[in-house]
């Protein structure tokens, strides 16, 4: 998801501007982590040039609305949010006092999505993975998880090692 402020007269009015911007990378087992890195950092930012394209019309476009009951062009959606918001923290704007509310999720908005938040104060990097329970057990997303973490783990020692020498499951 895109913030859909691209003009500066939206950056203070409020309202629901997300536009889903999509994206896909070739991950090929020869290459090291840091050129992975550099190949989507490079989708990415060439992505966000078309970041106005309503994906609602690309996906009609594609023909690829048909099943209501998944998302049409991923199963994996990856989040990296630029601000978090807790119940301890007070949006601040002019005449206004917001509180955030937590809000449960009984449902997923797709098969898998990973959110990160990265704390620049702290340096570290938070996150959550929402879940379609029909498709993953509890079990699963935590030993994903773990394998997540590991790699990150494997990623930040050596950025150059390739991927397909990385270990990211549990010795044993």
């Amino acid at each position: 998801p895109v913030a859909g402020r691209h003009h500066p007269d939206l950056e203070d009015q409020i309202g629901y501007y997300l536009n889903t911007l999509a994206l896909r990378n070739e991950v090929a087992g020869d290459r090291s982590f840091k050129q992975l890195l550099a190949s989507v950092r490079e989708t990415t930012l060439s992505g966000f040039e078309h970041q106005v394209y309503p994906f609602d019309m690309l996906v009609e476009e594609l023909g690829l609305g048909g099943d209501l009951s998944r998302s049409p062009l991923s199963d994996v959606v990856v989040i990296l949010q630029n601000i978090r918001l807790n119940d301890e923290q007070q949006l601040e704007m002019q005449g206004l006092e917001v509180t955030p509310e937590a809000a449960s999720l009984d449902i997923s908005k797709g098969d898998l999505r990973f959110q990160f938040y990265h704390d620049e104060q702290s340096g570290v990097l938070h996150g959550n993975i929402e879940y379609n329970s029909d498709i993953f057990n509890r079990e699963r997303i935590e030993r994903m998880a773990a394998h997540l973490g590991r790699l990150m783990e494997a990623v930040h020692a050596n950025p150059d090692t390739t991927l397909d020498d990385i270990s990211y499951q549990q010795a044993g």
